[in-house]
């Protein structure tokens, strides 16, 4: 994954974007006309165009068949053969109409584009994969759950793509972004991870862990996100202070309770009946690959985001470039700071809850990392060039492309805030 964030942020604006950064000094509005070409003028920039084609058109296919390696995953042969050729046929009818209309259109791509074409595809994926997880569960109501879940992760991830460029801007405040980071960023993705965790508890027992890659699914996105979002603080020490402050809560979290996620149990079921499935053996099972998820997804995000400020040259608030040495300090503390939680939590676990997940570890590690790399890398890169997109490129002789927070009102600025 850091290959990949690091080869796109530093070809998007320095190689593909340069010419046309160069002759538009002073743009306020990203690079769009770059990446989605509004209007369908290339000109004679070939390369340019094609790597566009392919981009787009893999990203699209990759939104539509997403779901479906999860359920490949997870399930396996409970998916049936004529599932998995409706999966590939519905892929490859995106990626088709993604290259028609651009060719048609000499690659107009717009953002009303980005998210449609592949929508009736994904929707009729994740309806194959919610009738594998009714199946393997045996509840017909877990299909259901199954869609609600995919919906409303995507939902929460287009909000934060629309809402994150009035976020980060010239005129937001290191406070707005800290209330940002800190309270708002942590209470959604907590509701989302509630939502998951209860359609987890449904779907019953999965061998060898599987059920860490549809923890996947939510915890990329949600420390690409809040990593992004944390890197945005000046100083290595804002950092590392809201960094321990997060590992610390976590840490009473753990403490508070042996099932994450208890005070749903508990009104949902009552305190007797909650305590009762919190001591299934499959609830530790999941506890686990929560934690390998959450780990796995963190140090992910850390490094992609650490990338897109590194590679891309991304300027600080004052318009002055960032060390990279700056960065990759931030970076470090961040990791240093999330290995030492993940260590203390497992000692709770053990040593204060009595739970044992030797019995749960994995068995096939292969097929595991086969389909966690999967999930977690191509999952995770269609966020680097939506992050790019949130800042105004600027080119300078000597130096190259730079790229600067845009200079428009903040999303706190609209509240009166």
């Amino acid at each position: 994954m850091f290959a990949f964030f690091a080869a796109l942020s530093y070809l998007v604006p320095n190689v593909l974007c340069k010419k046309s950064i160069a002759s538009t000094p002073g743009i306020q509005d990203g690079f769009l006309s770059c990446v989605y070409n509004q209007g369908g003028n290339y000109g004679v920039d070939s390369g340019r165009k094609s790597f566009w084609l392919i981009y787009w058109t893999v990203q699209q296919c990759w939104l539509c068949i997403y779901p479906g390696v999860m359920a490949w995953g997870m399930f396996g042969k409970i998916i049936k053969w004529q599932e998995s050729a409706l999966i590939l046929a519905a892929t490859i009818a995106t990626g088709t109409a993604v290259l028609v209309k651009s060719l048609v259109d000499n690659l107009y791509l717009d953002a009303p584009l980005y998210y449609y074409l592949s929508l009736p595809g994904s929707v009729l994926v994740v309806i194959i994969g919610g009738g594998a997880a009714a199946r393997h569960s045996g509840h017909r109501l877990n299909q259901l759950r199954w869609f609600i879940l995919f919906m409303a992760a995507s939902a929460v991830v287009t909000v934060y793509i629309l809402i994150i460029p009035r976020i980060v801007t010239l005129q937001a405040s290191s406070s707005q972004l800290l209330l940002v980071r800190a309270i708002v960023h942590p209470l959604i993705w907590s509701i989302m991870t509630q939502l998951l965790l209860h359609t987890a508890r449904h779907l019953g027992p999965l061998p060898d862990l599987m059920i860490v890659v549809f923890a996947c699914f939510i915890d990329i996105y949600k420390s690409v996100f809040g990593r992004f979002l944390l890197l945005q603080l000046s100083g290595v020490g804002s950092v590392l202070l809201l960094n321990v402050l997060l590992a610390l809560l976590d840490i009473v979290g753990r403490l508070a309770s042996r099932t994450q996620g208890f005070l749903m149990l508990k009104s949902m079921y009552g305190n007797r009946t909650a305590e009762a499935i919190s001591a299934l053996p499959e609830m530790d099972a999941t506890r686990l690959a929560m934690r390998l998820s959450h780990t796995m997804t963190d140090h992910a995000g850390i490094v992609a985001a650490s990338a897109i400020l590194s590679f891309a040259r991304v300027s600080d608030a004052s318009g002055a470039l960032q060390s990279n040495t700056g960065i990759w300090v931030k970076a470090a503390a961040q990791i240093a700071t999330t290995l030492i939680t993940d260590f203390v939590t497992l000692a709770i676990d053990w040593k204060y809850h009595g739970i044992e997940y030797f019995p749960h570890w994995i068995r096939h590690m292969k097929r595991f990392m086969f389909w966690i790399m999967i999930t977690i890398t191509i999952g995770g890169l269609r966020l680097c060039v939506e992050l790019l997109l949130l800042f105004c490129p600027a080119y300078h002789e000597g130096v190259g492309v730079v790229l600067q927070y845009c200079d428009k009102p903040s999303l706190f600025s609209a509240l009166g805030y």
